[in-house]
């Protein structure tokens, strides 16, 4: 799950990327302001390693990475 905060509500883009630069997930929704949260399941990613997880709104860009194991 990937928990993030949103100033006030807008569009949002969240990406996550394989350790090749690679998409390996991606969603665009509508948020709301304050607490939001994406689910991501361990079958949409399909194997464990290092990713980096991308979100994008209106006004700003935020890259995390996030480490996937059993």
């Amino acid at each position: 799950m990937v928990q993030f905060t949103l100033p006030r509500a807008t569009s949002y883009t969240l990406e996550v990327m394989n350790t090749d630069g690679q998409v390996v997930y991606a969603i665009r929704a509508q948020g709301q302001k304050g607490s939001n949260q994406v689910v991501i399941r361990k079958e949409d990613l399909r194997q464990n390693g290092v990713y980096m997880i991308q979100l994008t709104s209106d006004d700003q860009t935020v890259s995390k990475k996030m480490i996937l194991t059993e």
